[in-house]
């Protein structure tokens, strides 16, 4: 049984379902308790089907993103990180293995994908 997730963070809500797996970590000890969530991590499965297009997990994907990008959240870009976006974020991401990940905003093309 898949499940959902809500991430409510006062007017930055989102709400994700198809969720298979969810693991979330909490300062236990130390300066940070009672801070809340440190940090969380979900999969989900994307489609209707078990077996769909790359293209159309490529949409499916894109439009998560785009639901989690529209309620107001963002990406963290380390401060020692450029601050590319689009095609030259994939770029430099694909030449430097850079931690800061892909611009979720940009929708690559099939090939790129």
């Amino acid at each position: 049984m898949l499940g959902r997730v809500i991430l409510d963070h006062g007017k930055h809500k989102v709400v994700i379902d198809k969720v298979s797996i969810l693991s979330t970590q909490e300062e236990l000890d130390g300066p940070l308790v009672g801070e809340g969530l440190k940090a969380f991590s979900f999969s989900a499965y994307v489609g209707e089907s078990s077996e769909i297009s790359h293209d159309a997990a490529r949409r499916e994907i894109h439009g998560l993103l785009q639901q989690i990008l529209n309620a107001g959240w963002q990406p963290l870009v380390s401060r020692s990180r450029p601050r590319l976006q689009g095609r030259y974020r994939l770029e430099h991401t694909l030449a430097t293995s850079n931690i800061n990940g892909l611009d979720p905003a940009y929708l690559p093309t099939l090939e790129e994908w």
